[in-house]
């Protein structure tokens, strides 16, 4: 017995090793791959390919993914993928399977731009894509149609189907609910919903994993009863009834791991072989990684195999644990699933989406039987609709009642405050310990080593949330695009805020506060805000801070008298009286004691307004650390600089400037700036801006005094 275990461990050593080398073989391919591309020219180049997804509308552009065959007449780039966008203004409408020839320009994704911040470059790796080309006006054509394979043509014609005669019989928001549960595709699904679905811990009922092939498993042994042949054959049709499965839901990470999974587990009986589940999970990620293993990144993959991997470990603890209370043997099961799923995944979450919540076990719970049924009604209605619309309109009132209850369960659950509780980024050490906690039962660890682990996860996470070493002053300046945002932490871990940009027009759905300012104050383990100072309410300065104040706790906001009430301005000061948050109005002559070594003075404005705008109201405040000091000036431009001169020259010299209004030519005048004489400045623009920022003569002015452009 001892030698037969001491032989699997070596067999289980030896895999793994295998697939270290093959993996790491595949990723330095990869890498080099990427990187020759990454280098393309960004100038006009010819390129044609064929057309492997439906179309993704913007409000400015479509966007297809391509699957290239030659750039400029040279095949070496056969096969690679890239993102195809095409102006609004050219009216043409792509097929899956077109053969197309585009005259455009290649741009490589965007890396991460911000502190442990979203990075689109890996993101598109989970997807095998290279990066992007834009079409314009004239310059795509239209070579061949239906230039794929019958087999995947034939797939995306059914899922093709199916999608629209869900949009004809279903209301909108339901149709796209619908769509996503089945077939996998969340694009037409309400980006509010999504939101509820994911606040209220039930959002991987979107994803179609291991449920969905059970049913579908089923679904083909029903049908197959009915047929006279061999159970060999059974087993061999419900397998090629999986890969359609696959085919038609566009083998996503989580439906090719519950396909390879129920692959492996119907292949076992054909080979005669011993069912093993471990085996199956094991052996299906070694095919993903192989196949990508750039997807070991992918969200869609930790989430589904974390939580697989959470019931094979957890599931029997607790249901132990459970079956020492009175429930129902039926619920005990239901939880105890939920519970090891959660269990296992909520470091991901809170790595993706620095949120948890706690009532996602109530949500499951009342979705859990619901969700079954919307499947298999589904399903059948799928299939009725491809023969017989008038048949199938009785099943879709029926569906969309169901879905109108599960959108009902996600908004009611999904805006319960304890719902999304936000939390800072774990550090590797909090986030090991803690699966060494969780699966310390499975790793037979005596009791004794279980307490000591508890304990040292306990002292880790009191440490990194709550005992702070000084470090000094840091100012960090974050990118929210073209806009202004930078991060204050003193010595004694104060925390400012000073605006918090806004409005960048990449996408409706994008929000500047939501999506990039409040994960990078989580990342870098803000739970609170000393102090917030908005130095105007242009939305490019303070829209972003709306998500913030209502993600994070913030003790006093700072602003200065105001010419007009704008939105913003409203918005914010309606929150800081619901949440009761200080509001201090201030002027020239004010100093804020931030610690016993940092203060900031404001210099601008006064207390009267001398200026009708918003810009020229802006506040202009002097942090001063020691030896060091820095300039914020907002969004000031010539009139208002002219008068900082003239009542604050001798107070304006710092170390840092913040220069005033992107760099526009509007502002930065060489009065202000000898005045300032800064060793280095700072321009808050975004890439490719439609005002030309910063302008030529401002840089040219601060080089002509020797100063750092950052």
């Amino acid at each position: 017995m001892h030698g037969e275990v001491k032989h699997e461990g070596m067999n289980i050593i030896i895999t793994l090793i295998i697939f270290m080398l093959i993996s790491n073989f595949i990723t330095s391919y990869l890498n080099n791959k990427y990187e020759k591309i990454y280098r393309m020219t960004e100038e006009e180049q010819n390129y044609i390919g064929t057309i492997i997804t439906d179309v993704t509308e913007g409000e400015y552009k479509d966007t297809y993914t391509i699957k290239i065959e030659s750039i400029n007449g040279d095949t070496k780039y056969k096969n690679i993928r890239l993102k195809l966008n095409i102006s609004k203004n050219y009216k043409i409408k792509l097929e899956y399977g077109d053969k197309v020839e585009i005259t455009g320009i290649y741009s490589a994704p965007e890396i991460q731009r911000n502190y442990k911040g979203f990075d689109y470059s890996e993101y598109l790796k989970t997807l095998k894509i290279y990066g992007t080309v834009k079409c314009s006006k004239n310059q795509i054509k239209i070579l061949e149609k239906e230039n794929i394979n019958y087999i995947k043509l034939a797939t995306h014609k059914i899922s093709s189907n199916i999608e629209k005669n869900i949009k004809k019989q279903l209301g909108q928001k339901e149709a796209g609910l619908l769509i996503g549960i089945l077939l996998g595709n969340n694009s037409n699904i309400d980006e509010q919903i999504k939101e509820e679905f994911r606040n209220s811990g039930i959002y991987h009922i979107l994803a179609v994993s291991g449920a969905h092939m059970s049913y579908v498993i089923l679904a083909i042994t029903y049908l197959l009863e009915k047929i006279n042949i061999s159970p060999r054959k059974k087993q061999i049709l419900k397998i090629l009834g999986i890969i359609f499965f696959m085919l038609i839901t566009n083998t996503s990470v989580s439906v090719v791991r519950a396909g390879i999974m129920g692959i492996i587990t119907l292949g076992s009986t054909l080979f005669y072989r011993k069912k093993d589940i471990i085996n199956s999970v094991s052996l299906s990620m070694l095919i993903i990684l192989i196949y990508n293993p750039y997807n070991l990144k992918s969200i869609s993959f930790q989430l589904s195999y974390g939580g697989v991997i959470g019931i094979l470990l957890l599931n029997n603890t607790y249901i132990k644990l459970l079956t020492k209370t009175k429930l129902n043997k039926k619920i005990i099961g239901i939880i105890s699933v939920i519970l090891s799923a959660q269990t296992m995944i909520i470091p991901i979450m809170i790595l993706n989406f620095h949120t948890i919540s706690l009532t996602f076990l109530f949500a499951n719970i009342l979705i859990n039987y619901l969700i079954g049924i919307v499947i298999i009604f589904g399903f059948i209605y799928s299939f009725i609709s491809l023969i017989s619309l008038e048949i199938s309109s009785f099943i879709a009132i029926f569906l969309n009642m169901l879905l109108k209850i599960l959108i009902f369960i996600a908004k009611f659950f999904g805006t319960i405050p304890l719902s999304k509780i936000y939390i800072t980024t774990p550090s590797l050490i909090s986030i090991l310990l803690y699966y060494t906690v969780v699966c310390s039962g499975k790793l037979k660890i005596k009791d004794k080593s279980k307490k000591l682990l508890i304990i040292l996860l306990t002292i880790t996470l009191i440490f990194n949330n709550y005992i702070y070493i000084p470090r000094g002053l840091r100012i960090y300046f974050i990118d929210v695009g073209q806009g202004d945002s930078s991060l204050i932490i003193t010595e004694n871990y104060k925390k400012i805020l000073i605006d918090g940009g806004g409005v960048e027009a990449s996408s409706s759905n994008y929000d500047i506060g939501e999506d990039t300012l409040t994960p990078y104050l989580l990342n870098r383990g803000v739970r609170e805000l000393d102090y917030i100072m908005v130095s105007h309410f242009d939305a490019d300065h303070c829209q972003g801070l709306i998500s913030v104040l209502n993600a994070i706790k913030v003790k006093n906001i700072i602003i200065s008298k105001q010419a007009e009430n704008v939105y913003n301005y409203e918005k914010i000061i309606g929150i800081a009286v619901k949440k009761n948050i200080k509001v201090s109005i201030v002027k020239r002559g004010n100093v804020i004691n931030v610690d016993n070594n940092v203060e900031i003075k404001i210099l601008y404005p006064e207390g009267k307004l001398y200026f009708d705008d918003i810009n020229n109201n802006s506040i202009v405040a002097k942090l001063s650390y020691k030896n060091f000091s820095m300039l914020f000036t907002g969004d000031i431009e010539k009139s208002a600089e002219e008068r900082i001169v003239n009542i604050a020259k001798n107070e304006l010299k710092s170390t840092i400037l913040k220069v005033p209004h992107h760099g526009s030519k509007t502002s930065s005048t060489e009065n202000i700036i000898k005045a300032i004489n800064p060793k280095i400045a700072l321009i808050g623009v975004g890439k490719n801006n439609k005002f030309g920022h910063p302008s030529n003569e401002v840089i040219k002015r601060l080089e002509q005094l020797r100063c750092r452009n950052l």
